[in-house]
């Protein structure tokens, strides 16, 4: 008998759910409701996706995908494994990670080298 599972990750009130199948996913979405129903909460529907993890999401400033691996294909004790998990600044962190070190070098061109090096250590290093 094969036991499907549900993986969830939540953070606040941001919650993200893994799961095998798309069937799977729908029922869980529904038992979500239900929970959050008699607590007098509710799913934002414009908010909600529901998607493969081949395809990924982002969440919270993070990219989360499945990209395909043929060596991790099928492994002892987890057949449904398809590839590798990889979890990554999101695009649009990224972009905004680059425009805020472009102004910061445009705003400082015409101060030395150590003002410039001490205004951008805080931010590459996060």
């Amino acid at each position: 008998m094969k036991v499907s599972r549900a993986f969830p990750i939540r953070f606040a009130d941001d919650i993200l759910v893994f799961g095998e199948t798309m069937d799977q996913m729908e029922k869980v979405k529904e038992r979500i409701i239900e929970f959050l129903k008699p607590r007098g909460l509710e799913l934002n529907e414009g908010k909600t996706v529901i998607k493969t993890i081949e395809e990924g999401t982002d969440f919270l400033g993070y990219n989360i995908r499945e990209y395909p691996d043929e060596t991790r294909v099928g492994k002892k004790g987890k057949p449904t494994k398809k590839g590798i998990l990889i979890v990554k600044p999101s695009k649009t962190k990224i972009e905004n990670f680059k425009k805020t070190i472009k102004d910061i070098l445009i705003k400082m061109r015409n101060h030395g080298a150590g003002k410039v090096i001490m205004k951008l250590n805080p931010i590459i290093r996060g």
